[in-house]
């Protein structure tokens, strides 16, 4: 039975060990959350790294071709 102005939540009832219980797992939740992140930020870095190698691989070899053509068209 809930308690008159708890607003339908009563921690007893969500975690049967007490109040610590539940700053446990806000505590583990934001440990996760906090190393998640990490290893996304890490998988961003070499997503960008990557496109960044690409890019220059890419424009390289528009110049080396645009250069290429010039050079065949004056000789």
């Amino acid at each position: 039975m809930r308690r008159p102005g708890t607003g339908g939540c009563n921690t007893s009832d969500n975690y049967p060990d007490g109040p610590d219980t539940m700053t446990h797992d806000v505590n583990t939740a934001a440990t996760d959350t906090q190393m998640s992140r990490r290893g996304s930020d890490l998988l961003g870095v070499v997503y960008l790294a990557t496109a960044g190698v690409a890019m220059t691989a890419w424009i390289g070899g528009l110049i080396w071709g645009g250069a290429a053509l010039v050079i065949w068209l004056i000789s």
